[in-house]
């Protein structure tokens, strides 16, 4: 891989791993917020179901979205520290490269499309 394909990569890694960190912060501040519920003053006993259920569903996804960034990030930490060792775009499995356009596609991709269909 030529080095301004590299620079370009990391670039994009780095402003994806910046827009991925404030993202990740508005959801746990988001979680850390008191609900309607807890605002309003009303007790839990009070409020509907449907409230409950829907604060609840909120939550989880929340979450599952929180987690989904953190997986991400630490991919994109894994990719920058494999651009200082200069294993990058080298498949994890197979050592195999990793086809520029799925790089350039998912740049923190770790696995070729052969090795990622195995383990899917």
């Amino acid at each position: 891989m030529d080095n301004k394909l590299q620079n370009e990569l990391k670039k994009r890694l780095i402003e994806d791993k910046a827009r991925l960190k404030k993202e990740l912060d508005v959801i746990v501040n988001e979680d850390l917020k008191p609900s309607q519920t807890e605002m309003s003053g009303e007790n839990a006993y009070e409020s509907s179901a449907a409230d409950s259920g829907t604060t609840t569903f909120e939550r989880e996804r929340d979450d599952s979205l929180g987690w989904n960034i953190r997986d991400i990030l630490y991919k994109i930490d894994s990719a920058l520290n494999k651009m200082q060792d200069s294993t990058y775009g080298q498949c994890a499995e197979c050592d195999q490269d990793i086809a520029i356009e799925r790089l350039q596609a998912i740049p923190y991709a770790d696995s070729c499309i052969t090795c990622q269909s195995k383990g899917e």
